[in-house]
């Protein structure tokens, strides 16, 4: 998961997760797969594939009915990442 660089891979239950590592802190968050995996987009994400866009808290791009990324708690230990459930 390189710093400074947004990064999809496999999830829980079906599901992706996309790691932000832009900041100072990781953020995690878990969405459903598509074709393409969400990628950067200025400070949010897009998924161009499937024209979706969130803005950076996660949320639907103004003016998209794109379902909201989902925050999830999450640390590193040993290298490995580890999505904490709620």
């Amino acid at each position: 998961l390189p710093a400074g660089a947004v990064t999809e891979v496999p999830g829980p239950a079906g599901n992706v997760v996309v790691v932000d590592r832009r900041g100072d802190e990781p953020r995690v968050f878990l969405t459903a797969p598509a074709a393409c995996k969400v990628v950067a987009d200025g400070a949010g994400f897009a998924r161009p594939c499937a024209g979706q866009r969130w803005d950076a808290a996660g949320g639907p791009a103004a003016g998209r009915a794109t379902p909201p990324l989902r925050r999830r708690p999450a640390g590193f230990a040993r290298g490995d990442l580890y999505v904490l459930p709620r």
